[in-house]
């Protein structure tokens, strides 16, 4: 009883395995055949792209050289009406043209005429290839003077000239009026054989199931197209519904287009093509606005509809073969499925650890601070994406110089010092805040580097760079704010207290001066205390116009206009100091957003410090730019650039401080620099100075194109 039941229980196995592998066999098969499916629709398509594009590269190369050949054309008709009007004689004339039609052979005939004296010289076949019609030469004449009458230098094409029997023939005009009245106009009529030109289209065809489609200028395909093809156009141009696809390509070809279209099979048989799909790739041919012709090649792909049909067949075959080999695999995945069971629970924990692993790389990507992991043999084998964006491109792993190719030789070998230590100690060894050149532009970092407490050979130590670029400036244009604003309050106090003593104590010495005679020795004293007193008042003033705050009356201000305007209020001084002083603006750059009367004051600023600092000699520029496109708004770059004994390099934070001057004492007050800061500051606009001590100083002023929004950072 046992042994039927568990008898009974395996014959019910056996058929829920048979009936598992069957279904299983199915769902294969129709897997497979979907896939040949979708593999079979998407090679045609990919076929048809590639091949759309090698005939259009095809037809673009031949329409390029006919189009060049009738250029040659047109320069003959230019270079010899030009030359017409010089010769001496009429055997003269007749040689020219006799050597024109004789060296190019489209050339059949050419006629030359002048007004005034009326004058006529015929060249008709001097090479014996075929006698050109009586009326086809008087044709000729009648168009060249119809050239001549219409006056200017101009080359037309007429239209098609039909002569039995003979190529493809047209008309090409030109004349010359070398005299303001048409007395002197000539005009040349040549009659070309275009066959010669469009032959090159022939090697295209040559190709199995290819024709030839020629547009002329006119509209209807003309003789060089193949008689099926033009049929066909025929046909379109009488009922457009019957084809609209190759219709709208043909109303393209005329409109001067480059382009493929795919005729699907429907429409192809319908036009006589053939029952495949066919690509028309077409592109014109022209000669400015006096002719343009269109070319274009019509391919069947009958052929590669067969090699398609074949490989649907062998797929058939293919799947037939998958089938058997899913019946073998699924006996063998019987044996397998209780190993199976076992390495589940493997999987399930790979799976883990490679969701943690993802995970902490996405969290290491998506942090805004720099990770480099280095090697046991200090080479870096990964990098976040915030160090990749800042990098070049690095094929990991590679050295630590390499990974910081422009860094200075000092930084590179504190980062591999920083490495060894956290190595050495086993703890995290950090450099809080300060300016490294890692980068292209010097960047304050804090770096720190973490070994691992698990490493491997491939990463032991984590190299952590955080960027305090921004917090660093923060800090700096806060302090710098501080400090204007007290001197500001202690500006606005002095200015008031010492202004009225001040006014009191010139006009006393004015006073006493005009009662003294002009030789008095005393006179000489109190013109210096005059003098001493204006400088005085100077400085007070500059100090009222830095602690009074105007407001800014925005407009919008045309650099060039203002460039100009400093130019000629220095151009002494310039002039003076020998000093040449050079502005250039773009043409395309728009208009500055601000006050116009300080934006001239930060300017003239900055362009009176580049030339008191450049030797004679020297060169001043002051240029503008747009700057560099990104997601924040579009600003412009005022540049102003120096070739003097540049900033040295302590001095260089406190150039903005108030009464800070490098200039010999009584030349400046050292406000200058300060009131730029603080108008940049006023407009949104932030300031960088480039410095390097004997070749020069460069400032450049980071103006926005938009107001200045609410919290914006206002200065630098």
């Amino acid at each position: 009883m046992d042994r039927e039941r568990y008898a009974q229980a395996g014959a019910s196995e056996l058929r829920r395995v048979v009936m598992i592998g069957a279904l299983a066999v199915a769902v294969g098969l129709l897997a497979v055949v979907l896939l040949a499916r979708h593999f079979v629709r998407e090679d045609r398509w990919s076929l048809l792209q590639r091949h759309s594009q090698a005939r259009l590269g095809q037809v673009e190369r031949a329409a390029a050289g006919i189009e060049e050949d009738l250029r040659d054309i047109v320069e003959d008709l230019d270079f010899t009406v030009r030359v017409l009007h010089t010769l001496p004689d009429a055997p003269a004339e007749e040689r020219l043209l006799t050597a024109m039609v004789s060296t190019v052979r489209p050339y059949r005939a050419v006629v030359a005429v002048t007004l005034q004296p009326r004058h006529v010289a015929r060249v008709a076949d001097p090479r014996g290839e075929g006698a050109v019609p009586a009326e086809t030469l008087r044709l000729l004449e009648q168009i060249a003077f119809a050239a001549a009458h219409g006056g200017g230098n101009l080359t037309q094409v007429s239209a098609p000239v039909e002569i039995p029997g003979e190529g493809w023939f047209r008309i090409f005009t030109a004349a010359w009026q070398d005299t303001p009245d048409e007395h002197g106009a000539h005009a040349l009529a040549l009659l070309v054989d275009l066959r010669h030109y469009f032959a090159r289209l022939r090697y295209i065809s040559t190709e199995v199931q290819t024709d030839v489609l020629v547009l002329g200028p006119e509209g209807p395909a003309s003789r060089a197209t193949d008689p099926a093809v033009r049929a066909a156009v025929e046909a379109v141009e009488r009922e457009p519904t019957m084809a609209p696809v190759f219709a709208a390509a043909l109303e393209r070809m005329r409109d001067g287009e480059v382009g493929t279209v795919v005729l699907e099979r429907r429409e192809s048989a319908s036009l006589g093509f053939g029952r495949a799909d066919t690509i028309l790739a077409f592109a014109p041919v022209g000669l400015g606005r006096h002719a343009r012709w269109a070319v274009a090649t019509i391919s069947s792909m009958a052929e590669f509809r067969g090699l398609e049909l074949a490989l649907v067949r062998r797929l058939v075959l293919s799947a037939t073969g998958v089938a058997v080999l899913l019946v073998v695999a699924f006996a063998y995945l019987l044996v397998l499925f209780r190993r199976a069971v076992r390495l589940h629970e493997q999987l399930a924990n790979a799976d883990r650890l490679a969701h943690l692993h993802e995970k902490a790389e996405r969290i290491l990507d998506s942090i805004p601070v720099g990770v480099l992991g280095v090697s046991a043999d200090g080479r870096v084998t990964a990098a976040n994406r915030a160090l990749r964006q800042r990098l070049p491109e690095l094929a990991l792993p590679v050295s630590l110089d390499a990974v910081f190719p422009g860094a200075e030789a000092d930084a590179r070998a504190a980062l591999a010092g920083l490495v060894e230590a956290a190595e050495r100690h086993g703890a995290t060894v950090p450099i809080h805040g300060a300016e490294w050149r890692l980068f292209p532009e010097p960047t304050y970092l804090r770096v720190q580097a973490v070994p691992l407490s698990a490493p491997s050979e491939e990463l032991r130590t984590l190299l952590v760079l955080e960027d305090l670029t921004a917090v660093h400036r923060l800090e700096t244009q806060l302090l710098r704010a501080e400090k204007l604003a007290t001197v500001g309050t202690l500006a606005a106090g002095f200015a008031h207290e010492i202004g009225t003593p001040l006014g009191v104590i010139r006009g006393r010495a004015e006073m006493t001066l005009s009662k003294l005679a002009s030789d008095a020795p005393q006179s000489e004293s109190l013109r210096i205390i005059i003098e001493q007193i204006d400088r005085v008042a100077r400085i007070v003033q500059s100090l009222l116009d830095f602690s009074r705050a105007r407001p800014a009356s925005r407009t919008q201000v045309a650099l060039p206009q203002l460039g100009a305007r400093i130019a000629e209020l220095l151009a002494f001084e310039a002039t003076r100091r020998g000093v040449r002083l050079e502005m250039t603006w773009p043409a395309d750059l728009p208009l500055l957003p601000g006050d116009a009367d300080q934006l001239e004051q930060l300017l003239l600023n900055l362009v009176v410090n580049a030339l008191d600092a450049s030797p004679r000699g020297g060169l001043v520029e002051v240029s503008a730019r747009m700057s560099a496109a990104g997601p924040a708004p579009a600003r412009v770059q005022l540049i102003v650039a120096d070739q003097g004994s540049g900033i040295a390099p302590t001095d260089l934070h406190r150039i903005f401080d108030p009464f800070f001057t490098t200039k010999k004492r009584g030349q400046g007050t050292g406000l200058g620099l300060t009131m730029v800061a603080k108008i940049a500051r006023d407009h949104g606009a932030t300031i960088d100075v480039e410095s390097t001590p004997g070749l020069g100083t460069r400032f450049v002023v980071d103006w926005p194109l938009g107001p200045p929004a609410e919290g914006e950072d206002r200065g630098r």
